[in-house]
């Protein structure tokens, strides 16, 4: 009683980074090895959600700023700029066009644009159109 369990299951939500999932698991197999338990591993990660960050921080690498579409509830679009921002990028989640401010785009020469999985297409077009629309101006 209170001690650790003898068995335990581990998930993870399917918008998290694969490196950060690995390195919890990999923590837990050293625990495992003091505290004999048994555990079971179930990656329900995304594929095409983990294709899209790694997209996600390559362009981040090469722009100074991104910006990143998608809910404000979105743990998928969260997860995305803090890719992009440990990426180097300044990053920036916003919803849709009214939420760009010019002012971060000031003596920047490269800007990254990409969107959360369920980001619909029409929001993401309308967030370019808007951008560059201030970019021209």
């Amino acid at each position: 009683p209170g001690g650790f369990p003898n068995k335990l299951g581990v998930m993870v939500q399917t918008t998290h980074r694969m490196e950060d999932f690995a390195h919890f698991v990999s923590n837990l197999m050293l625990l495992q090895r003091d505290a004999n338990f048994e555990f079971q591993v179930v990656n329900t990660l995304c594929h095409a959600t983990t294709g899209q960050q790694e997209a996600a921080m390559a362009l981040a690498r090469n722009v100074e700023v991104m910006v990143v579409v998608g809910g404000k509830k979105s743990a998928n679009t969260r997860n995305l700029r803090e890719a992009c921002e440990e990426s180097g990028a300044r990053a920036y989640h916003i919803e849709g066009p009214d939420d760009l401010d010019i002012s971060w785009f000031e003596g920047v020469d490269q800007i990254g644009l990409t969107a959360g999985a369920s980001t619909p297409d029409y929001s993401i077009d309308a967030v370019e159109a808007r951008l560059r629309e201030l970019l021209n101006a």
